[in-house]
């Protein structure tokens, strides 16, 4: 083997490999750090771009139930809104029918045409001002016919996390005039109109009991929905993750590796340093405190 004052080759690559292996180990410290195999796009170029395809499905799915949330919300506040209405209906069907029996006194029977006149109008203000978040939901909207024949609101909503994924509602109209209950039409002051009033109520029970369940199947539909995507959701969140995340055992096991070679490189360094001071010594010369650190 040859042997060289000039330079310490064996030294410089010594060197080369413990630097090397130096940003290795500070590498592999910060992914352990992190918790992350993918800290950036040079740790895996392919991996990272399927890693932001991934969180970009994640966040639209996330927003998607969110929506799905609040459509939910709404259409129960206006299904609570028209329960009430047929609760109240019911209670003035019992109203018509006692009138309509023949046997009461003419101050009961008024007594009974105001409570009924108070029952259109509380039912008419439910229809009105049954709101969410600033919307009014049973007051009619457009204006449009539903499927129930009678005027609704009707509106388009995405309940997905892809633009086709939309879904359209009807809400019917629940006012007075529009379940046909307004004063003219709740007469009880004499039996013939009396059983025409309960006709009346007993359609417009028709015609809001028809639109509970309307409002519960798109309930139904809803809660379904976001079942769908919180499971999308959350197989895509794991698949990000199993691909993102550290092994931290392994990782582990490579630091311990790396520290390893950083220590036997450090002594075979300075074992390569120690052969220069041995070729002086073969000529004869002490290396002064300079030499040495130049050789080192």
């Amino acid at each position: 083997m040859s042997i060289w004052i000039a330079g310490n080759s064996a030294a410089y690559r010594i060197w080369a490999y413990l630097t090397e292996n130096a940003r290795a180990e500070a590498d592999t410290e910060a992914h352990i750090a992190t918790g992350l195999r993918i800290m950036n796009a040079s740790d895996d170029v392919a991996g990272m771009a399927i890693s932001q395809r991934l969180q970009a499905q994640i966040g639209g799915l996330n927003e998607a139930q969110q929506n799905v949330q609040e459509l939910t919300n709404m259409i129960q506040t206006a299904e609570g809104g028209v329960q009430t209405i047929v609760t109240t209906l019911g209670s003035m069907n019992t109203l018509a029918i006692e009138a309509a029996g023949g046997a009461l006194s003419s101050a009961a029977i008024d007594a009974i045409q105001q409570e009924l006149y108070s029952y259109a109008q509380q039912i008419d203000n439910t229809g009105k001002y049954t709101s969410f978040n600033g919307h009014e939901l049973l007051d009619g909207g457009a204006n449009a016919p539903n499927d129930n024949g009678f005027s609704a609101l009707l509106f388009t909503a995405l309940v997905g996390a892809n633009q086709f994924e939309q879904m359209t509602f009807s809400i019917g109209t629940m006012t007075a005039a529009a379940l046909g209950i307004l004063n003219t039409q709740l007469s009880v002051t004499s039996a013939a109109l009396a059983c025409q009033t309960i006709l009346n109520i007993q359609n417009a029970s028709n015609l809001a009991m028809a639109e509970e369940g309307q409002l519960g199947a798109y309930v139904n539909v809803l809660n379904a929905q976001l079942s769908v995507l919180t499971v999308q959701s959350s197989n895509m969140s794991a698949a990000n993750a199993d691909l993102t995340n550290l092994d931290v055992a392994q990782a582990s096991l490579q630091l311990a590796g790396e520290q390893l070679i950083a220590q036997s490189a450090t002594a075979m360094l300075a074992q390569a340093n120690q052969s220069s001071f041995g070729l002086l010594s073969l000529l004869g010369v002490s290396p002064s405190s300079s030499t040495a650190a130049a050789l080192g």
